[in-house]
């Protein structure tokens, strides 16, 4: 493949288009095949398509970030060097090692751009707002038959 590069046949960046493009849809399927367990697991029955659209441009944003890494090197172990440098940054960056007000000035913009963050604030949000609703329906029909006992 990298010969071809070398050779001229086409560019590295029509090279990394076309590597993006055509495994689209098999990287798709492997993703939601490791989504829907998880989802079972976390028991997001409810939202279950808005989870799985998160976990795919999750796990899509996190695989063409691996791709430009191998795109922007010439060596496999620097690719996978620099990848993994990315990856740890933006994921302690996310605020679950470390809280966003402990973070140095330089990488708080990390914070904002990562999106282990965004999967993860997502996730706590449907988490509470499932357990506050399903609580006030419950104090909704303990006061509605409270009422009905105390009126009769």
């Amino acid at each position: 493949m990298l010969s071809e590069i070398r050779h001229g046949f086409y560019t590295k960046p029509a090279y990394f288009a076309s590597k993006v493009i055509y495994s689209l849809p098999a990287a798709t399927l492997v993703f939601v095949a490791f989504a829907l367990p998880a989802s079972s697991m976390a028991g997001l029955h409810q939202d279950l398509s808005w989870y799985i659209i998160l976990m795919l441009v999750y796990l899509h944003s996190l695989r063409i970030v691996a791709i430009t890494c191998a795109w922007a090197f010439k060596s496999r172990s620097s690719a996978a060097i620099a990848f993994g440098v990315l990856f740890t940054a933006v994921a302690l960056a996310a605020g679950t090692t470390f809280h966003y007000k402990d973070l140095s000035t330089p990488v708080r913009w990390l914070y904002h751009v990562s999106p282990t963050r965004w999967a993860h604030e997502s996730l706590i949000g449907w988490e509470f707002s499932s357990n506050v609703s399903q609580r006030v329906n419950e104090n909704e029909q303990h006061y509605a038959a409270t009422s009905a006992s105390v009126s009769n």
